[in-house]
């Protein structure tokens, strides 16, 4: 684990959020957890803005969920994390690094989800497990000895008393223990049967604990757990997170569940709702929160976990801001033609725009889609910048619809138009025609088994031009669609069984290459780089043709379970792929050898890659962990041309020349040289900037220097004239050539100063053999006083 490049979100792409915990001394540095498909640490030093997943030497693709997060007050950079899957598979995890690595800190036991350091001896730790074990460290976690007391039950939670030394308290399946030796030894208090799901410690009260409890019910005791008070109040009964004292004001609690966040300021008699911008993405109303934490040292800072991803208050709940994105399960990834770094993901809730380095853009108002809900099967954008999208609000709504402005920039803008809505199927694979072949392709049938069939648009996919192709009405599930990169009217349509079909006709007829094998397959990839080869990504790794599909064998990453494949669109040897449980494979020579990339997302279930050669970008799209970017993808960075030859070392960076012909030798590739020939010339100027003057009798002026930019052989002209005539003409038609031909950016004006009342002006362009730059003045550049030919400087 851990090998290999960062990776980086630009906010935490999580889920069901499990834990957040804060810095003892940094109250902008935090730590949060989630679990399932979308299972994570992550980490935050700038209060939440962005996130980054500290993973590294956790297997998650083993344990799922990270449960809870414990961190060493008085040493925080020792953290303790309590993992696991179910009930019966789990380990705890220890870093001492403040996270940036984990090692196993005991074998492997049940799931935990119950962990605490001693605040009075940080060298003690206990964890609890599910099966009914608490294991106890007094040797600062390098050793664990089990002082589980005869009939405990499963351990839900553990808390060492931060006011009286020695007690700890446990909350288990079937009531509270409680210790009163450190964790030596264990009495079950015999005050309730419930399952106790958390335990919390009252930070103005000795003695004082609380309780929350399974199906339902809160609770408080005043005797160290002996006996319990209810403090549910007019709560509806449900089950809820863990109470959240606040660290300033007695008696005022907070607490979360499914309807949201609550406040109490009586100690439970009444609950206030606190939802305001809490609303949920995937279901009416507030998100449902499974934990929620009080700053400890400013008890208006609330810190809020949902299925819905991470929120914070600043105003003890008047108001919540998203500070983690919601749980978007990206299943498609499509690049924006318009942009060489912009991506779209097509989500569980709707298309978004995603920038890198701006954040992850899933919030409000980046929507792309009219309307949010809408699931996205299948994703495809032109040349044109419009975007095609299969959706589903339900089994009974869904279809085809087109952003005909492919959502802007700025993540607003949106001209929106529903294309077909096939009688409640899915589209499950859409195809955009190459250049010059006005055809959109369509796969329905994703949820009738046996039922796919093909439609067809030959107008770009405008609305109602769709028709369904004959002799294509009865194929297994489509999963992928891909293009020949070589032949415009060849187009292929991939089961999700393992099918294969073949159009020669830019899909109006189709032949069946070969039929279902009954595994499970997920891309199709034609190689733009070697004609008539194609590859399948399928759940036993990657096969490959070398006949245009007539025949497929196994190529590479056998066992691998894989969910997506890209190729390189400027590097024939450069592919990737993504395998669940594993992370994101690379290889450099084709294939013939594979490493690790991108394990540090072995936690999550990858969805699609999208690599933008443009910038050097490889994304990954994730079920419930939103988008991820690797940087460093390629051995020779962004390149904008798609040439093969990196920005860094291309002499003509925006233009295609792989061959990099530069027979003038001035680092301007012949293909982007104005003058090919000349040496000292390789664009036309642009205008001079920074034109200073200094001193008197005489004037030193200076300027920009031309030549960096345009070539050795630039030089600067000087335009002057007075300021009286200037004002007079209101334009420069008395201007005069001063000098022309400077070699140097500067000049020395020696001629006496001018009168008291009077001035004068002085405007600076440049030119070489490929023409002349601009003065800044489009009048003035018509009628240059200076001549066409640039002479040498005067002496």
């Amino acid at each position: 684990m851990g090998s290999g490049p960062a990776v980086a979100t630009d906010r935490a792409g999580w889920g069901s959020l499990r834990d957040i915990d804060r810095h003892p001394s940094q109250a902008e540095h935090l730590y949060a957890t989630s679990g399932w498909t979308d299972a994570g640490v992550f980490e935050s030093t700038d209060g939440g803005r962005t996130w980054k997943a500290i993973n590294d030497g956790i297997d998650f693709a083993r344990y799922r969920v990270a449960r809870i997060l414990v961190q060493d007050a008085n040493r925080p950079q020792r953290i303790y994390l309590g993992v696991g899957e179910g009930i019966s598979t789990g380990r705890l995890y220890r870093s001492l690094d403040g996270g940036a690595t984990w090692t196993a800190a005991h074998a492997e036991s049940a799931s935990v989800r119950a962990v605490d350091i001693d605040p009075f001896d940080g060298t003690r730790i206990l964890f609890g497990t599910m099966t009914g074990e608490i294991l106890l460290s007094e040797d600062d976690g390098e050793s664990f000895s089990d002082v589980t007391p005869p009939g405990l039950p499963a351990v839900w939670s553990i808390v060492f008393d931060t006011h009286d030394e020695g007690f700890v308290y446990a909350g288990t399946q079937d009531g509270i223990w409680r210790s009163d030796d450190g964790g030596l030894s264990w009495t079950d208090l015999g005050s309730t049967t419930r399952t106790v799901t958390s335990i919390s410690i009252d930070p103005h009260l000795a003695g004082s604990i609380y309780l929350s409890t399974r199906p339902s019910g809160l609770w408080r005791s005043d005797d160290r757990g002996e006996s319990l008070v209810d403090i549910e109040g007019d709560l509806t009964p449900a089950a809820r997170s863990r109470i959240a004292p606040d660290s300033e004001i007695q008696s005022s609690l907070w607490v979360g569940g499914g309807d949201g966040a609550h406040l109490t300021t009586d100690g439970g008699a009444q609950w206030v709702a606190k939802n305001d911008g809490l609303e949920s993405d995937v279901k009416p109303g507030p998100d449902y929160l499974n934990t929620i934490e009080v700053d400890p040292e400013d008890g208006a800072r609330i810190w809020a976990g949902g299925d819905g991803g991470l929120w914070e208050s600043r105003n003890r709940g008047e108001t919540w801001s998203r500070i983690g994105v919601p749980s978007h399960d990206v299943r498609e990834l499509a690049a924006d033609p318009r942009s060489d770094r912009d991506v779209f993901p097509g989500t569980n809730l709707g298309l978004y725009r995603r920038t890198p380095g701006q954040g992850a853009r899933f919030s409000p108002g980046k929507l792309c889609t009219a309307e949010s809900g809408r699931e996205v099967h299948a994703l495809e954008t032109g040349a044109s910048g419009w975007t095609f999208m299969g959706f589903a609000t339900s089994f009974f709504d869904a279809g085809l619809l087109r952003t005909t402005d492919g959502c802007d920039e700025t993540g607003s803008g949106l001209t929106e138009e529903v294309l077909f809505v096939p009688s409640g199927d899915w589209v499950s694979a859409v195809a955009i025609g190459p250049e010059g072949v006005d055809v959109v392709l369509a796969a329905i049938g994703f949820v009738t088994p046996g039922s796919s069939r093909i439609y067809r648009s030959t107008s770009g996919g405008s609305a109602n031009s769709f028709q369904p192709v004959a002799g294509a009405t009865s194929f297994a599930e489509i999963a992928d669609f891909d293009w020949d990169p070589f032949d415009p009217a060849r187009v292929f349509a991939l089961g999700s069984a393992g099918a294969l079909h073949r159009s020669l006709n830019a899909g109006a007829s189709w032949t069946t290459l070969r039929p279902s094998t009954g595994r499970l397959h997920r891309r199709l990839v034609a190689d733009p780089h070697r004609q008539d080869t194609l590859y399948l990504a399928l759940d036993d790794g990657l096969h490959r043709s070398l006949d245009g599909g007539a025949t497929f064998h196994p190529f590479a990453l056998a066992g691998e379970d894989l969910s997506g494949f890209e190729l390189a669109a400027n590097d024939r040897d450069l592919m990737f792929a993504a395998a669940r449980g594993r992370g994101v494979w690379r290889s450099l020579d084709g294939g013939a050898n594979w490493a690790l990339f991108g394990d540090s997302l072995a936690h999550l279930e990858l969805r699609d890659l999208l690599f933008r050669a443009e910038s050097d970008l490889l994304f990954v799209a994730t079920r419930g962990g939103a988008t991820y970017e690797i940087s460093g993808a390629s051995r020779i960075g962004p390149d904008r041309d798609l040439d093969g030859v990196g920005d860094s070392s291309d002499n003509c960076p925006e233009v295609v020349n792989p061959a990099q012909e530069d027979q003038d030798g001035d680092t301007a590739g012949d293909l982007c040289d104005c003058a090919p020939a000349d040496a000292g010339a390789r664009r036309i100027p642009g205008e001079v900037n920074s034109l200073l003057l200094e001193g008197n009798a005489p004037v030193r002026l200076t300027w920009d220097d031309p030549r960096p930019e345009a070539g050795s052989g630039t030089t600067s002209n000087l335009i002057d004239g007075d300021l009286l005539d200037l004002r007079a003409d209101e334009d420069f038609t008395r201007a005069f050539c001063l000098v022309q031909g400077l070699e140097e950016a500067f000049f020395d004006d020696d001629r006496p100063d001018p009168p008291a009342g009077a001035g004068r002006y002085y405007l600076v362009y440049a030119s070489n053999s490929c023409g002349r730059g601009t003065t800044g003045r489009a009048a003035l550049d018509a009628a240059n006083p200076c001549p066409a030919s640039d002479s040498p400087a005067s002496p």
